[in-house]
């Protein structure tokens, strides 16, 4: 009978650390709108790991954030990185530090809308900023409009489908 209750004791103990482990470090992120299609559809859900399980955060990442400047959630994909320079046009598509960076993840159905976010000399980043856009680029709002966000903005990164929506 002792011996039942430890093993009930430590299982009980094991769930509660599990539990509290799963509180602070990991979130199921429920995907709204397609800014971010095919990769994230509305309705998806993924999950995703807190600070400090992710060390750093890389060029290509999706990442869940909270706009300051717009009050609002969201996921994005981070396309350059603290100090980079980066311009976004129609006729050059992606630049970083001048030279065209090439977008393997994205179809090319989603980066033929760059009409309207030209800017003038594009932006360049502090050493605690990225730019962030959506994939779907003809409907994402991103940094293109909202600006560079700041890197202790970044609630999560993104690390596992969990489930995909009927839609596609």
């Amino acid at each position: 009978m002792k011996k039942q209750k430890i093993i009930a004791a430590i299982i009980i103990v094991l769930l509660l650390a599990l539990n509290v482990f799963t509180l602070l470090f990991l979130n199921i992120v429920n995907v709204t709108g397609d800014s971010m299609a095919p990769v994230a559809n509305d309705g998806d859900k993924f999950l995703a790991i807190r600070k400090p399980l992710y060390k750093e955060i890389k060029r290509g990442d999706i990442i869940g954030a909270r706009s300051k400047a717009l009050g609002i959630d969201m996921i994005k994909r981070v396309v350059a990185l603290p100090g980079e320079h980066i311009e976004v046009s129609k006729r050059e598509g992606l630049l970083i530090n001048g030279k065209r960076f090439d977008e393997t993840y994205l179809e090319d159905k989603y980066m033929k809308d760059f009409s309207w976010v030209d800017r003038d000399n594009g932006w360049t980043l502090a050493d605690d900023e990225v730019f962030l856009m959506g994939d779907n680029r003809a409907i994402s709002t991103d940094s293109r409009s909202f600006g560079p966000l700041k890197i202790d903005e970044i609630d999560h990164k993104i690390v596992l489908k969990l489930k995909s929506s009927k839609k596609r």
